[in-house]
């Protein structure tokens, strides 16, 4: 089946605290057109979220579907979240097909969050193989109100295999919403 999905680890319970950490997905697969997942918390209720210290290595994603990396996706609010200590290193990923959000975020917090500490992470030797059409690469993306961002390394991460004249985006580090407080300091890219 070209449309079947891949998942990691996937949280779909709530509880007052959620600790997903210290796992490693490697060397996993997906062609087609499914949806890739590495680790996710989804759509659940809890006060505090811990993604911490995990691996996501040398994975290779030729689907053109969706992929979440580490991703937090909930639309329900989270008190804390921590997204710290994670290595994303040495995966490739194709474009998703145009039309169907033409963007790729390794380390996504992408959720109603009041605060977020995102320290330590190591994001480097990725690339995402872009092909005919526009695309947005976030190596971090995430939308929270009080936020510390510090000591993580983005290093030679790429996209690759553009086709026609399209425009290319790879970002470091996107906030895609309006925050009461930032900290950004000791990040190495």
């Amino acid at each position: 089946a070209t449309s079947g999905n891949w998942t990691g680890i996937l949280n779909s319970a709530s509880a007052a605290t959620i600790n997903m950490s210290g796992n490693t997905i490697q060397n996993a697969t997906l062609a087609g057109t499914g949806t890739w997942q590495g680790i996710a918390n989804g759509t659940v209720s809890s006060a505090t979220v811990a993604i911490n210290d995990n691996f996501l290595l040398n994975n290779t994603i030729t689907s053109t579907g969706t992929f979440s990396g580490i991703l937090n996706n909930t639309s329900l609010p989270v008190t804390n979240i921590s997204m710290s200590g994670n290595t994303i290193s040495g995966n490739s990923k194709n474009s998703p097909l145009a039309g169907t959000a033409p963007q790729v975020a390794w380390l996504n917090s992408n959720s109603s969050t009041t605060s977020a500490t995102i320290n330590n992470n190591r994001i480097i030797n990725n690339v995402v193989n872009a092909g005919n059409f526009a695309l947005t690469v976030a190596l971090i993306n995430q939308s929270t109100s009080n936020y510390t961002l510090s000591g993580n390394v983005l290093n030679n991460n790429s996209i690759a295999n553009v086709s026609g004249a399209f425009n290319m985006t790879l970002q470091g580090y996107r906030n895609t919403s309006s925050a009461s407080s930032e900290v950004i300091t000791n990040n190495l890219s």
